[in-house]
């Protein structure tokens, strides 16, 4: 642990090469307890800051294949980013049957306020945008799990169409699919093999119960990648975390969107499903199963008061 703890702070180029060994370690179900050492500590924190990194990366990338996507509805968004348009598709669910349909957002520029109380220390205004979603056949609405802004340069398969889904919150586990209670979201693509994501926590030696974050790790085959995010980030803005303990509601969807045969992600990592992304298999590097495509996070606070 400290010869390849010290290999990273003398290379940053290893940040792949960790990532890959992660999965190898974390495979077996485990955690690790408080009582680590220095050095196991250290590493923990080199692999979580290079998730964070590569996500920061995405976001202040510009990159033709990303999209721009939302989550929700009448969601407050921290900043600026958005603004009216009709050229929108939600992704419509009903069961495990799910398709593109045409819908408009309306942004209006709002505050809120965060705290428990207007006269407590650290209450503030936050300003941003409130975004409302319609769709031309209202009853709709309730039923989308993600919208996506349509450009000239979207991509093809970015239509009014059914959408091959293999998974959609919509749909209850059984207790068959769940039936050793470890929160894994486990289900079959129509060729029937077995896609898996495995909540794997990560207990540092901290007082700081945000530090101990739960990284989800998806499991095709042979094949194991994290995603770029952890379930416990919500914990920094004091809200209600969107820990597996409480609700294992973190896969919104699963299919194949982009049309290339192989399986699509829609990851939750909010208690209030305003923080999401989007991974592509389409997209995917060699050493990859999907990549992030397209991130929501609109930095609502469960606490927040309009």
């Amino acid at each position: 642990m400290e010869l390849m703890s010290s290999m990273y702070k003398k290379s940053p180029l290893l940040e792949d090469f960790l990532l890959l060994l992660m999965p190898i370690i974390l495979s077996m179900p485990m955690i690790v307890n408080a009582h680590e050492t220095k050095a196991e500590g250290q590493w923990q924190q080199q692999f979580k800051q290079v998730l964070k990194t590569k996500l920061k990366q995405f976001n202040d990338t510009p990159n033709s294949n990303k999209l721009i996507i939302a989550s929700g509805n009448k969601t407050f968004y921290e900043g600026s980013k958005f603004s009216s348009s009709q050229h929108w598709l939600g992704l419509y669910c009903s069961n495990w049957h799910c398709k593109w349909i045409p819908a408009k957002l309306k942004v209006k520029q709002e505050s809120i306020w965060v705290g428990e109380g207007k006269y407590d220390a650290g209450y503030e205004e936050v300003k941003g945008q409130l975004l409302t979603f319609e769709t031309k056949e209202p009853q709709f609405t309730t039923g989308v799990v993600m919208w996506v802004l349509k450009k000239p340069n979207s991509p093809k398969w970015l239509q009014e169409a059914t959408v091959k889904t293999y998974y959609a919150t919509s749909s209850l586990v059984s207790d068959d699919d769940n039936k050793n209670h470890t929160f894994e979201q486990q289900f079959k693509d129509d060729k029937g093999e077995i896609k898996k994501i495995v909540p794997q926590k990560l207990l540092t030696p901290s007082v700081d119960v945000a530090a101990n974050e739960t990284f989800l790790q998806l499991v095709q085959g042979e094949k194991k990648q994290f995603f770029l995010s952890s379930l416990s980030i919500e914990a920094e803005r004091e809200c209600q975390p969107a820990d597996v303990n409480t609700a294992n509601n973190y896969l919104f969807w699963a299919g194949d969107m982009d049309h290339d045969g192989k399986t699509d992600y829609l990851i939750n990592f909010s208690a209030n499903g305003d923080n999401v992304h989007l991974y592509l298999s389409g997209v995917a590097k060699q050493d990859e199963t999907v990549a992030l495509t397209g991130v929501f996070d609109a930095k609502n606070c469960a606490n927040s008061v309009r």
